[in-house]
């Protein structure tokens, strides 16, 4: 057994975990932006912040935290209380999901159109490649895999929670694909545990494709409604982390477009990564 120092598990501790999106815009833009290209970027970026903080807020509010004893939940033509309630509170969520897949796509343009571009021009490659697969993983998990960034409520009082990652992590561990010099049919994959230990094993290829999704999800029992309680607390606890970074990333925006103007004609297309 191997050891490899600062490389470990990435573990989703808020509840959709979206700080460091916001985080990441506000690096871009602060030691990158000369090399930014496409002036609309920050502001595209800053108003879909805004779309998402506003999104989280009105879902954590509207039906998410009611009890199921509302008056207009009863005798409904949806069927019982929590039918209702289910279909209202995952209609919200779902227009927040949406909000912040939009997000996570512009802010991934943002970072390699500025930030990545810096990092290559200096030769930082490895650290050009980790921060342009931080935002690739998300992208191909929700575009090839169907994954949704958000809550959903299911029948049975089940309740869905997937945050943002950025890495494979799976049962307090990271995988990494390592090129196989075997010629059977399984992969060589490098895993790696909370500790910063690794060891090389061998897996199937549709394990590997399993394990190299980011975007896990994470069940919860709501018979007891105090649960969504607390979910919601977390939840207004980041909103007010998000609104923090955005009042750092608006700054940022103004000073950038203090000598350029923000609707400007402009040649690049979106790179296969976006897609």
């Amino acid at each position: 057994m191997n050891k490899q120092a600062n490389w470990y598990p990435e573990i989703p501790q808020r509840m959709l975990n979206l700080e460091s999106i916001f985080k990441d815009a506000i690096v871009a833009l602060d030691k990158y932006s000369e090399y930014l290209a496409v002036p609309p970027l920050p502001a595209t970026v800053f108003m879909m912040q805004r779309d998402v903080i506003n999104h989280y807020r009105y879902a954590l509010t509207h039906y998410f935290d009611l009890s199921l004893d509302e008056s207009y939940l009863q005798n409904s033509s949806l069927g019982s209380p929590y039918d209702k309630w289910a279909k209202f509170t995952n209609e919200d969520f779902a227009m927040l999901s949406f909000a912040i897949h939009n997000l996570i796509r512009y802010t991934s343009r943002l970072i390699h159109e500025s930030e990545c571009i810096g990092l290559r021009k200096t030769e930082q490659y490895s650290e050009k490649a980790r921060r342009s697969n931080s935002y690739t993983y998300p992208i191909c998990d929700i575009s090839f895999y169907k994954k949704s960034i958000g809550i959903r409520v299911e029948e049975e009082n089940v309740l869905v929670r997937t945050p943002f990652a950025s890495t494979p992590y799976y049962d307090g561990r990271r995988f990494m694909m390592v090129p196989s010099t075997s010629e059977k049919t399984d992969r060589e994959c490098k895993v790696i545990d909370l500790e910063g230990n690794w060891q090389t094993v061998l897996l199937t290829d549709a394990e590997c494709r399993e394990l190299r999704q980011v975007l896990r999800e994470y069940r919860y029992d709501i018979s007891d409604r105090t649960v969504i309680e607390s979910i919601k607390d977390d939840g207004i606890s980041e909103v007010g982390v998000l609104e923090s970074h955005n009042l750092t990333f608006e700054k940022l925006c103004n000073q950038y477009y203090s000598d350029r103007q923000p609707a400007i004609v402009f040649d690049r297309m979106i790179e296969s990564w976006c897609v």
